[in-house]
């Protein structure tokens, strides 16, 4: 399985103390840029600290998740006037459509396909915006979910969308908020954060960016997409969302997002099931055998 990096750009999501690893020397100098600039210009600093959170860096793929493109076929879905470059697995009368996370690509749900396509599905993935083949260098979960709108208004039917982190939150987002005709049967979020103010907080915790800039970002997010505070949390809209059935997977030690957010989301979205794992990780819950019977039970039944 593909080790947790701790200070990927996910972990600036996560507890700062709890690695128990020594800091990056990258980190310590962004501390002490947003430090000591924060103090002076205030607003240029929360204007590079956005550009900090809203660029992904686009990883190299794992070989065995080459193995798991290599079983399915290239394709390429149109947003607007840009193109998104995927992969399709199977020839099933269902489509299923995995949507992954920061910093992720089309191979990050690969994990899921076997038992899908087994299951009957036609299975799709894509490189989001500002991810993997994509040549754009940051991106938001609005411009996220407009890309998973565009493809499932592409595909025309969608059974099943399967979204892990950024990419479940970008999903319940375009199914309860955008202008989208698209109804589907199944969602199911892993380890998605559902309170965005707060997984703003915790990147600026994790870079010790004061309250007065953290404040500053907000304002300048909420401005810049036409939201407001009450957009942050997803639990506000998420009975709007077209969907029948809801599943959440969540681990109970998941250091990036943490349990609260998959509890939150359960709690005001009765519609919503939870199911908790333990020592899995944030990522390592997509490779998990019990995690892929546990979402290929919730689709049969």
């Amino acid at each position: 399985m593909e080790e947790q990096d701790l200070y990927s750009s996910d972990s600036y999501f996560a507890n700062a103390n709890a690695a128990g690893r020594d800091i990056p020397f990258s980190v310590k100098a962004l501390r002490w840029y947003f430090k000591h600039v924060g103090s002076i210009v205030p607003k240029l600093a929360a204007k590079q600290a956005l550009n900090l959170f809203f660029t992904p860096r686009k990883l190299k793929v794992r070989a065995f998740k080459k193995k798991v493109l290599k079983m399915g076929s290239a394709i390429s879905f149109h947003n607007n006037n840009d193109v998104l470059h995927g992969y399709k697995w199977g020839d099933g009368s269902k489509n299923a459509l995995l949507v992954h996370g920061w910093e992720g690509n089309s191979a990050s749900l690969g994990g899921f396909v076997p038992g899908l396509v087994k299951s009957g599905y036609s299975v799709y993935a894509f490189d989001g915006p500002a991810h993997g083949a994509h040549k754009a260098v940051k991106t938001n979960m609005i411009d996220f979910g407009k890309a998973i709108e565009s493809i499932m208004n592409e595909l025309k039917t969608v059974d099943t969308v399967i979204a892990h982190s950024f990419g479940g939150s970008s999903a319940l987002y375009t199914l309860a908020r955008h202008d989208t005709s698209r109804h589907i049967n199944n969602l199911v979020m892993v380890a998605a954060p559902t309170q965005i103010n707060n997984v703003i907080s915790r990147f600026a915790h994790y870079l010790k960016i004061n309250k007065n800039i953290e404040k500053l970002m907000m304002n300048r997010i909420m401005k810049k997409t036409n939201t407001n505070i009450a957009d942050f949390d997803l639990a506000n809209y998420a009975q709007n969302a077209s969907v029948n059935r809801v599943l959440v997977l969540h681990d109970k030690h998941d250091i990036v997002v943490p349990i609260q957010d998959a509890l939150h989301i359960t709690k005001k979205w009765p519609k919503a099931q939870l199911k908790t794992f333990k020592n899995l990780g944030h990522n390592e819950i997509l490779w998990n055998e019990e995690a892929h019977n546990t979402v290929l039970n919730f689709l049969d039944n």
